[in-house]
């Protein structure tokens, strides 16, 4: 095992993929600019999630993401290297990249299996919405219902207020009326009793009360 690690990068005894075989020149560059192509998306994918995890701190369950991200990039590493093995066959570093690749494989794999009860147990988007929308339809129920309570209130308000007024105003009759009966009786006194000052008197004081 010391030897492999000592030997990495030696490319002897291993010839280079263009003497392998019976490779076209068209063959070849199909390979290597698929393999480069590849790369270079399996380079960029992590950097995109680097970046959502860097500007969205909240997202649930971050490991996940740096494994995805790390097993990507060992992927592209892999087919960066096999399309440089058509010049530099150092197939013992591919090897050790094929292990990573394999180990971080795993590990995703592992990691992913805990926590996909917890992901199937994240609402999704349409029941969120549709609870989005109840919880909207509850408040403005309940903001209808606080401008109703809100309007039977000043409106029993205004009732106190005529009533305390409407109590005002018949306790000053009262006592206005109290005058005026007791001056109508102190009248019908002083009148004859068949006078007609003396029915009309009493007229009064039967309107009055």
């Amino acid at each position: 095992m010391s030897d492999f690690f000592l030997k990495i990068f030696d490319t002897n005894g291993f010839p280079a993929r263009w003497n392998c075989g019976n490779w076209s020149s068209t063959h070849g560059w199909v390979h290597i600019i698929s393999d480069l192509s590849i790369f270079a998306a399996y380079f960029a994918i992590p950097c995109v999630l680097v970046y959502f995890l860097y500007r969205r701190r909240d997202i649930p369950f971050p490991p996940i993401f740096w494994l995805f991200a790390g097993f990507i990039l060992s992927c592209g590493i892999g087919h960066a290297i096999e399309a440089t093995i058509f010049w530099h066959p150092w197939y013992r570093f591919s090897a050790l990249v094929k292990v990573i690749t394999a180990i971080v494989s795993w590990a995703t794999v592992f990691a992913l299996i805990p926590i996909i009860p917890k992901v199937l147990a994240i609402p999704g988007i349409t029941a969120m919405n549709k609870k989005l929308l109840a919880e909207i339809a509850r408040r403005e129920e309940a903001e209808a219902e606080r401008r109703k309570l809100e309007a039977q209130v000043l409106q029993t308000q205004k009732l106190e207020s005529l009533g305390l007024l409407a109590g005002g105003i018949a306790h000053d009759f009262n006592n206005i009326l109290t005058g005026i009966m007791g001056y109508i009786d102190l009248a019908r006194l002083e009148l004859p009793p068949n006078s007609i000052a003396r029915q009309l008197m009493e007229e009064a004081a039967k309107n009055s009360q």
